[in-house]
């Protein structure tokens, strides 16, 4: 799903999103990263810029 979710965020030019979630990759299949509860804030933070960065640039 992180892999999915890196490709589909370059692809759109989500900059932050797509660099963010190979560095999470790899940490949860060697088994670094188990607690989720510490990837939200940094998610949302960067979803939340390139929404309004997508909104801005579109006018929606």
């Amino acid at each position: 799903m992180v892999h999915f979710v890196a490709g589909s965020a370059g692809k759109l030019g989500f900059t932050l999103l797509s660099m963010f979630y190979p560095v999470i990759e790899p940490a949860i299949d060697h088994g670094k990263l188990t607690d989720w509860a510490q990837c939200a804030a940094p998610i949302e933070t960067a979803f939340r810029e390139v929404y309004e960065a997508f909104a801005a640039d579109f006018s929606v």
